[in-house]
């Protein structure tokens, strides 16, 4: 787990460097938007709301919500059920 979150910074770097991943029929394209979505939390381990993801990957609320969502059934996010945001899981 570790390892995962620690390179999640370079996962985001090399997708959003390489648009044309997101269209390579070869690649699971819904894997890597959860992916760009995991690697929006912070790693120190602070709350970020699902919207101000949303905005900054340029996606609805509505989708962001089920990559949250799954990631937190997955326990690679934990959601604060009083503030519904979501950070990194430890």
């Amino acid at each position: 787990m570790a390892a995962l979150l620690s390179s999640l910074a370079d996962i985001r770097d090399s997708i959003e460097s390489e648009p044309r991943h997101l269209r390579d029929p070869g690649l699971s394209r819904a894997l890597l938007v959860g992916l760009l979505v995991l690697a929006r939390y912070p790693e120190d381990g602070s709350y970020m709301r699902n919207a101000d993801v949303a905005t900054e990957l340029g996606l609805s609320d509505s989708t962001v919500h089920r990559y949250a969502r799954t990631l937190v059934t997955a326990g690679l996010l934990v959601r604060d059920p009083a503030t519904r945001q979501c950070r990194l899981a430890r």
